[in-house]
């Protein structure tokens, strides 16, 4: 019997909003749905119908609920534990017609008349979040005689479910939410490779789930999967674009920027990491993590990481300029040791730490005349950085003829070189110091300071690092320093920041559908609300790094480890390389002495 319904009526004869809802197909009843599949049985059944290769069974009513079928009868330590309960626009503003009505417009029609596919690799198929009363509804209807079945779910393994749906008949149907590798189901093992990949922290990612009553694997098999699969699997894939980069430039001439960046601020680092990127074409080349029990201590770790990145690229390319920061060992090791090479100076490091000595010095007493001058002292070096070419002698004129620009002297300047200022002519309502005074003494022992004028002459006239800056911000997304890392994790997720920038780092502008570029007002830190600058849109970011990476995990498991105890043996070769732990060398303590030893200072 096939239900019967009126048609609506046609969406062109109504014009209010809510006629879009005639749009949709017309829905079935279930007595519809249930007549055009039944299958009359006999006394030889199909598995046709089910998703295990165990034949139907039957049952009487009396156990519908009260028998267990045996499914996963062989089991291997690839079983995990089971959880107990355990678009970008930002200037957007929705109008008032949006938020008054329930149909939510940015969701995309992406999956609009999608044909699912019952062949997709593990790392290619979609996801989608179904609830249980429509998973109930789903399976209580016996699919060979239509009868009412009881679906009961028998298994449960992280995001796996296997059910068990019997019908008034004794029809026994067997379904699985999602396939499996030797008993590992694919989901936990793809949802554990998206947290890394994204930058969450998995523990804020698995409550969330609890909040959201789906169901998930444990912290305990997060740390196993990522281990034994997720990092080596992003370990490779940068390995791999390292590689491809390398064999591009080989022999050719590069200039290198380096910076180092600690897991922690103050002198307490535990990870410190060293990056070089190629300045002409903004990719990163080569990045070295250090643990600070590797080198005397933590403020080691950015000389160290730059011996070993420089130690690994010269076999590719040869290397003509490197700019870093002021760092002395530093400074101290490419003056001996790697002579060859020219050593530069970021402006903005300089520029930063001038600023902020000149901050201090105008906080002091009778220093407030020094405040209005700090800004054009930092333009100034700028301007020398970029004027002067690889002129260190006239760089260092320049620089010291800023003293008497201050006293409204112009010229007839100590150097031969630079006499006189090359500016026009200046205003005179200027604040102008007077040599001699306190402002002056104060502003000359900044400026000829004899580290600053060692310096000056070193700065890079066109290279700068402030890119570097950028993909330590890229570092912070996937491993903010709040979080504490294990040596493998962290390596694995800078392989995946360094993945994401290079693929990145050079994308188009932004513009409108008319054509005119995008841009984003901001407000400075540093200028404390005074000024807003506009910064261009890039367009969006791309994430074809992901695909690889999956597809690299879902290899690892199927190929190269298909069970965990291979997968354990393999990266126990790997960790040989890696350092020891901190806590390694410590004396070990009995957890026991220390609970009766532990003692308040406050009574309660």
């Amino acid at each position: 019997m096939v239900t019967q319904t009126t048609p609506p009526p046609s969406p062109k004869a109504v014009k209010h909003k809510k006629s879009q809802s005639y749009l949709r197909p017309q829905q079935r009843t279930r007595k519809h749905q249930t007549d055009l599949k039944i299958i009359q049985p006999s006394a030889t059944y199909s598995t046709i119908a089910t998703q295990i290769d165990d034949d139907i069974t039957k049952c009487t009513c009396a156990s519908i609920v009260t028998t267990t079928t045996n499914i996963n009868s062989v089991q291997n330590s690839d079983d995990d534990e089971v959880s107990s309960n355990a678009d970008s626009d930002e200037e957007y503003q929705p109008s008032d017609d949006d938020q008054s009505s329930d149909d939510d417009g940015d969701d995309n029609g992406e999956h609009k008349n999608y044909r699912l596919n019952a062949k997709a690799t593990p790392e290619e198929q979609k996801q989608f979040l179904v609830s249980e009363s429509a998973l109930a509804e789903l399976l209580s209807v016996c699919r060979y005689c239509s009868s009412e079945a009881v679906p009961v779910i028998q298994v449960s393994k992280g995001t796996l479910i296997v059910t068990n749906s019997i019908c008034v008949n004794g029809h026994l149907s067997i379904w699985k939410s999602q396939s499996s590798h030797n008993n590992l189901p694919w989901s936990n093992l793809m949802t554990a490779t998206a947290i890394m990949l994204s930058g969450c922290n998995a523990t804020s990612v698995i409550r969330m789930f609890d909040h959201l009553n789906v169901q998930m694997f444990s912290m305990r098999t997060y740390n196993r999967l990522q281990s034994l699969y997720v990092s080596p699997a992003a370990t490779m894939a940068w390995d791999a674009e390292q590689s491809s980069l390398l064999e591009q430039l080989r022999g050719s001439d590069v200039i290198l920027g380096g910076d180092a960046r600690c897991d922690s601020p103050g002198y307490s680092a535990k990870y410190g990491s060293y990056t070089l990127m190629d300045l002409q074409t903004k990719k990163i080349l080569d990045f070295q993590l250090i643990q600070s029990n590797e080198v005397k201590g933590s403020t080691h770790m950015e000389l160290e990481g730059l011996k070993r990145a420089l130690g690994f690229l010269k076999d590719y390319v040869n290397i003509k300029e490197v700019v870093t920061e002021r760092h002395s060992s530093i400074k101290k090791y490419m003056r001996i040791s790697q002579g060859d090479k020219k050593h530069l100076f970021d402006v903005w490091h300089l520029a930063k730490g001038v600023s902020k000595k000149l901050e201090a010095a105008a906080k002091k007493s009778e220093g407030k005349d020094i405040r209005p001058w700090i800004k054009s002292i930092v333009n100034h070096i700028y301007r020398i950085s970029s004027s002067c070419g690889m002129d260190g002698d006239l760089k260092a004129a320049k620089w010291l003829s800023i003293m008497n620009h201050m006293c409204n002297k112009h010229e007839g300047h100590s150097s031969i070189i630079y006499p006189k200022c090359d500016h026009g002519e200046l205003s005179q309502d200027r604040q102008w110091l007077v040599e001699g005074s306190v402002p002056y003494k104060r502003m000359k022992a900044v400026v000829e300071s004899k580290y600053l004028l060692t310096d000056v002459p070193k700065l890079s006239p066109v290279y700068q690092t402030y890119a570097l800056e950028v993909f330590h911000s890229v570092v912070n997304n996937f491993a903010p320093k709040s979080t504490h890392f294990f040596y493998s994790s962290m390596l694995a997720r800078l392989c995946v920041a360094a993945l994401h920038y290079n693929e990145n780092c050079n994308r188009d502008r932004a513009y409108t559908k008319d054509g005119v570029q995008c841009f984003s007002m901001v407000y400075p830190k540093a200028k404390k609300g005074k000024e807003a600058v506009v910064k261009s849109r890039p367009s969006p970011a791309t994430y074809d790094y992901v695909l690889l990476i999956k597809q690299a995990v879902v290899s690892r498991r199927e190929h190269d480890c298909s069970s965990y105890s291979n997968a354990a043996g393999d990266v126990q070769i790997l960790q040989n390389h890696f350092p020891v732990s901190l806590t390694q060398t410590f004396e070990p303590f009995q957890k026991a002495d220390l609970i009766e030893r532990h003692r308040s200072r406050f009574q309660r």
